[in-house]
């Protein structure tokens, strides 16, 4: 037997998504992002590749000594218009990191788009 309670909150967004919380029998909370006017079908396929990925840096001598690894989450289309994405607590949208960088430049004298490019590469690096 399974049973679902579902708690679900507005984001403040353009695309107003949903975040939905499943409160399941085994006593785990699953939380999740529901996503309208986008296919998340390329998402998924994304994220699906950083798992390919993911699996290389777990065996590579290198990535190893260094810790590094890739944190995926999961995408589920469920039509062409509408998704859900798993919820990932503690973590700072690419937009915020790429602002606090424009915010920290103005005292450098480097533009926005300076600052976008710099948080870019050390995203992809960092995970």
């Amino acid at each position: 037997m399974f049973v679902l309670c579902f708690v679900c909150r507005k984001q403040s967004s353009i695309r107003r998504p949903k975040r939905l919380t499943i409160n399941a029998n085994d006593e785990r909370s699953y939380p999740f992002l529901i996503k309208g006017g986008e296919d998340l079908r390329l998402d998924q396929r994304i994220q699906q590749l950083f798992g390919a990925m993911q699996q290389i840096v777990k065996t590579d001598p290198k990535c190893v000594s260094r810790d590094l690894y890739l944190r995926t989450y999961q995408v589920v289309p469920l039509t062409r218009s509408v998704g859900m994405i798993e919820w990932l607590p503690s973590t700072t949208p690419l937009k915020g990191i790429i602002s606090g960088a424009a915010h920290k430049a103005k005292s450098r004298d480097i533009t926005y788009v300076q600052a976008a490019n710099l948080c870019c590469v050390v995203y992809c690096f960092v995970v």
